[in-house]
């Protein structure tokens, strides 16, 4: 157990204590998101008569799968990780460099999950406008790449600053008094109601 202690002590111990201040960091930021917000607590089947469906992005499915794939992968890494310290502890190999890319590969696959999912969680999927025009329903995934709602003010969303904003692939959605932003992916997105997301936008055109 020493070898392994004095090991350990000796490989980039300062990359351990940056990723777990990264990760600490995303949390933190977007669970301040969320918490601005009122996140629904509603399946989506019940706002079918509350609000209507204005923009859904195309491979929200696709983006679903890849970060649920993420997590297996992450997790297979960490189980061969501690499988590769299991084995060298009990003397069934020798061999340093095997632990050590094992584990280096562990951490490379955290810090890809962390930088990754940072950006899934902030893509919307779907958009939605309630029937009295005053609430935005913004459909998204969560960490673990299930669906999550919030429901926002249409007053709070910020409006576009110029109408090249609209050109690119990427549209900040901002929102007032709330931190950070969300993505939506106009490009990939199918529009169902141009004149409902122009209101949303307080643009002019698409």
């Amino acid at each position: 157990m020493n070898r392994l202690l004095n090991l350990t002590k000796n490989v980039c111990p300062s990359m351990l204590t940056n990723l777990r201040g990264l990760r600490v960091s995303i949390f933190k930021n977007h669970q301040k998101f969320i918490n601005s917000a009122s996140e629904s607590a509603k399946p989506a089947a019940l706002y079918k008569n509350e609000f209507e469906c204005i923009l859904q992005f195309r491979f929200i499915k696709h983006l679903r799968l890849a970060s649920r794939l993420k997590l297996y992968q992450t997790g297979f890494s960490l189980l061969f990780a501690i499988g590769s310290v299991y084995a060298y502890e009990m003397d069934y190999t020798q061999n340093v460099n095997v632990l050590l890319s094992t584990n280096f590969c562990m951490i490379f696959a955290l810090i890809m999950l962390i930088i990754i999912s940072r950006q899934t969680i902030k893509v919307v999927g779907k958009l939605y406008l309630s029937k009295d025009a005053n609430k935005v329903l913004i459909s998204h995934l969560s960490f673990l790449g299930k669906r999550r709602d919030i429901i926002v003010n249409t007053s709070d969303i910020e409006g576009l600053s110029s109408i090249s904003e609209l050109k690119d692939t990427f549209l900040k959605l901002k929102m007032n008094n709330m931190n950070g932003f969300m993505y939506m992916i106009l490009p990939y997105s199918e529009i169902l109601n141009k004149d409902a997301l122009l209101r949303v936008l307080k643009a002019k055109t698409i």
